[in-house]
């Protein structure tokens, strides 16, 4: 009985409604991440290996324009209260396949997620690839990005970890940010090409 009762209450918010859930996620990600989002697919609830929702395909958007979209996107949850979808909390967001069309206008959109983040919950981008595009639209840079990692770490310091490929060489790149001392440390390094 006890078995029973324990996973039918991880089971709970498949009765959900779907799209009550979209608007409470997208509100929630506005608000703890200063990412605004947009679920273009039906959303799924999945138990394994952590509870979470899952999307094939979601926008982001800053400065009232689209700027990446994700093919697979993972909604972590807490499991503290599963009986209301509006008792719904955010653990952690994981972006994967993810295409990001950056320019001029919308460059500081990493910085304003770096700057936004203030809890200890990570948002993840994972096998993705981001296009730099001059002011007539056309690419002038490509990126691979294997990982782009928001977290805060252990000195409570807002970071940004980031592994990356510019015409095949790889980078790491950390980019701390204090907010009580108001300073800012980044490094890079790539061992390809002898930089740290």
């Amino acid at each position: 009985l006890i078995v029973i009762l324990f996973i039918s209450y991880f089971l709970i918010p498949t009765v959900y409604d779907k799209n009550l859930v979209k608007i409470e996620l997208e509100k929630q990600i506005l608000k703890k991440y200063n990412l605004e989002v947009k679920f273009e697919d039906d959303i799924s609830y999945r138990l394994l290996p952590k509870p979470h929702f899952f999307s094939g395909k979601i926008t982001i958007k800053h400065n009232n324009s689209v700027i990446a979209e994700s093919n697979n996107s993972r909604i972590f949850i807490t499991i503290k209260n599963f009986f209301s979808s509006k008792e719904l909390k955010i653990k952690n967001l994981f972006f994967k396949k993810t295409e990001f069309n950056i320019d001029s206008n919308n460059a500081n959109f990493f910085k304003q997620i770096l700057n936004s983040n203030k809890s200890n919950h990570n948002l993840k981008f994972k096998n993705s690839i981001l296009f730099y595009k001059n002011e007539v639209k056309d690419v002038v840079l490509i990126v691979d990005l294997d990982n782009l990692n928001f977290f805060y770490n252990d000195e409570l310091d807002q970071q940004l970890n980031a592994n990356y490929k510019i015409f095949n060489i790889p980078f790491d790149l950390i980019v701390k940010n204090d907010p009580k001392k108001k300073e800012i440390f980044s490094k890079i390094k790539s061992h390809k090409i002898r930089l740290n």
